[in-house]
């Protein structure tokens, strides 16, 4: 299957569709552009993002365990149908491979839906392409003093099924169609 000529999504647009489900019509139905290049958070974020691949990094894979990194990974998979560029992959002592990903956000005491739902879905492309067990996907949240995120709870059990089963619960649309 060509990847080309094929429709594929990315991580990102299945937590848009979970968020609500008209944002996935507006973007893709009636290309209504999110305009994400104005909005302050996503500029500052990708601003940090670019800052902390070149700031320390080999910390966090000392701390993690890692013997390896690729970063910035453009994944796709015909049989998932699923593609997307991955902040890094980390080749962990263990052999098993895993996701890691940065969010400019501040850790809440516990782990977004969407960011789980993201980690899933690379953890699945990962195992798929590299052939190797997935069994944690990382997060790092950027804001203020970084905070390391291991979503082990459902990386391990979630790669064979699909996202869907996840807990997310959708939220409700905070506007109607006009």
């Amino acid at each position: 299957m060509d990847t080309e000529t094929n429709i594929m999504i990315t991580p990102s647009e299945v937590i848009e569709y979970l968020f609500c489900p008209r944002f996935t019509y507006f973007l893709n139905c009636l290309n209504i552009p999110q305009h994400e290049e104005l909005r302050f958070k996503v500029v500052k974020g990708r601003e940090v993002h670019e800052r902390k691949l070149n700031i320390n990094r080999d910390y966090l894979r000392k701390k993690i365990k890692s013997n390896g990194k690729e970063i910035s990974v453009y994944l796709a998979s015909p049989n998932i149908r699923v593609r997307g560029i991955v902040d890094e992959v980390l080749f962990l002592t263990d052999g098993s491979v895993a996701p890691l990903d940065y969010k400019y956000a501040e850790y809440k005491d516990y782990l977004f839906e969407t960011h789980k739902v993201q980690l899933i879905l690379y953890a699945m492309l990962i195992r798929e392409i590299y052939n190797k067990p997935v069994k944690k996907g990382y997060i790092c949240y950027l804001t203020y003093s970084p905070y390391l995120k291991a979503g082990d709870s459902g990386i391990n059990g979630s790669c064979g099924r699909s996202p869907s089963n996840t807990a997310y619960s959708k939220r409700r649309c905070p506007f109607s169609v006009v």
